[in-house]
């Protein structure tokens, strides 16, 4: 009678463990190399991303039933500035310097003359990015809001070009671009968001005819 019920027992126990493997969802392994923000070693290796599931229609809140975060492979992705600054007359490399006469400017406004600028921003990335917001900003990578210029989302190598106005004073200042400057895309490569360049004006900035204080 004792060994009876012993494999009976042993029985029903690989019933519900064939069961549970069934229902079971794929997991990703727990040992999977990985860095400290939980990506991939490898610049172009999947990021692990938390996703919730749902539950599903006749889920019980039993094993394997969806009530869970798992995780799923996004491609990484790289916003960076590229190529050259272009303002005024023509572009300018990053980190280099440049001088504007009042007479490029395309108004002048309360003492200051407004130029045109242009500049690229590419993901360089393997996955598509997420829209962000580029600013620039005077004097410092916290300084005052020169511009602010909508970024949208980018496939994988995509460029997108910025374009706008900015106001500056005579003299010399200092302007910082930086991309996603919300922090609103998570990157592997934080290094290349934000670059710099010096411009120079040189006269004056009153008003003139047919600009808006003229």
């Amino acid at each position: 009678m004792s060994r009876h019920l012993t494999m009976l027992a042993a029985a029903s126990l690989a019933v519900v463990s064939a069961l549970d493997t069934a229902g079971a969802q794929p997991r990703l392994a727990a040992d999977q190399p990985a860095d400290a923000a939980g990506q991939s070693a490898n610049a172009d290796d999947p990021v692990l991303r938390a996703v919730a599931v749902p539950p599903q229609q006749g889920d019980d809140g039993g094993p394997g039933q969806g009530r869970q975060l798992l995780k799923v492979a996004v491609m990484p992705v790289d916003l960076s500035l590229v190529g050259a600054f272009t303002i005024g007359n023509g572009p300018i490399g990053w980190g280099t310097s440049t001088e504007l006469a009042t007479a490029a400017a395309a108004y002048r406004k309360g003492g200051r003359c407004a130029f045109r600028y242009a500049y690229p921003t590419r993901n360089q990335g393997p996955g598509a990015s997420a829209a962000a917001v580029n600013r620039i900003l005077l004097d410092a990578p916290d300084g005052s809001q020169l511009a602010q210029d909508p970024l949208p989302p980018l496939a994988a190598g995509a460029p997108h070009i910025a374009s706008g106005h900015v106001l500056l004073a005579p003299g010399v200042s200092m302007l910082y671009v930086h991309a996603d400057a919300a922090q609103q895309v998570a990157e592997t490569d934080e290094n290349n968001n934000l670059r710099r360049v010096r411009v120079t004006v040189k006269g004056e900035c009153g008003p003139t005819r047919g600009s808006p204080e003229g």
